[in-house]
């Protein structure tokens, strides 16, 4: 009788992890290749890196600070405070926004020195701090922009469906002016970041309406439990 060929299951599995590892490595050696790094900023994406490090590069197509931001061309979408690559960001929609109201911002949230725009852009402050209407009306132009998505009339993905619990069932819980948003830039990828800063803050649980038991301002908590996790948007990761 013949003796049978087949390989033993183990040498299999050996094989296959020898293959794989292999692949890997020679994408890891063409991503280090200066020659075939072509970087297409106007897309926001990174061509010719290798299966490793073309995943990784296309995560930063703004890079991670203003200034590198800028000149690869993105921009700063002040209702999100992300830099933006340049076919996710809608110009109209931004400068509605930064006209719609005399946004303020704080070192602090005693509001005890103001900062600009080009303050909270550049990110000069650690993290600034903003108010709580500026928070509801950056969750009503969130939705505005996803209706344009919807539409096809600028590109990108959102997901803020969060906004639906602070804009509308939570309107109530602090004066309009009170200084409560924490504000930073952050990077992304046409994608949101998980820590929004417009939903950082939720109302303590079980507070009534905005007043603690002793009926002043409901104090918060710092981080809800749906927010903070991914820490490739978080500014102190920087």
């Amino acid at each position: 009788m013949p003796r049978s060929t087949a390989l033993p299951l183990s040498v299999k599995v050996l094989l296959f992890l020898i293959g794989s590892a292999t692949f890997v490595l020679i994408s890891l050696i063409l991503a280090t290749d200066p020659s075939a790094q072509i970087e297409d900023v106007t897309l926001g994406r990174t061509k010719g890196l290798g299966l490793v490090t073309g995943v990784m590069a296309d995560k930063w197509p703004c890079g991670r600070d203003s200034s590198t931001a800028k000149s690869r061309g993105c921009k700063f979408e002040s209702y999100t405070a992300t830099w933006q690559p340049p076919n996710c960001f809608d110009a109209a929609l931004d400068a509605e926004f930064r006209s719609a109201k005399p946004w303020t911002f704080f070192t602090d949230r005693n509001a005890t020195t103001q900062l600009s725009w080009t303050d909270v852009e550049a990110g000069s402050s650690a993290q600034a701090w903003t108010t709580w209407e500026f928070h509801l009306y950056s969750c009503a132009f969130i939705w505005k922009k996803e209706v344009k998505i919807v539409h096809g009339l600028v590109s990108g993905t959102i997901d803020y469906h969060q906004c639906l619990d602070h804009a509308l069932m939570q309107d109530y819980a602090r004066p309009k002016e009170h200084v409560s948003i924490p504000y930073w830039p952050r990077f992304t990828s046409c994608r949101p970041p998980s820590d929004i800063s417009v939903h950082q803050f939720d109302i303590r649980p079980g507070a009534k309406k905005g007043s603690d038991q002793g009926g002043k301002l409901a104090d918060v908590h710092e981080h809800s439990h749906l927010h903070g996790s991914n820490k490739e948007f978080d500014h102190r990761g920087w």
